[in-house]
């Protein structure tokens, strides 16, 4: 089965992304994780 992209599998970039509420795995550089962890430090926004 093949989803759009950005539906079950998403990217995020520092100005671009392709993600939805739908998105079960998304792809993220190591510097939006760094500003996110220091926004957040639980990531709270994210499942495991």
């Amino acid at each position: 089965m093949l989803d759009d992209f950005g539906t079950t599998v998403g990217f995020q970039i520092r100005f671009e992304k392709n993600k939805s509420a739908k998105t079960n795995i998304l792809f993220i550089t190591e510097g939006l994780l760094l500003r996110q962890l220091a926004m957040d430090s639980n990531l709270d926004q994210y499942d495991i």
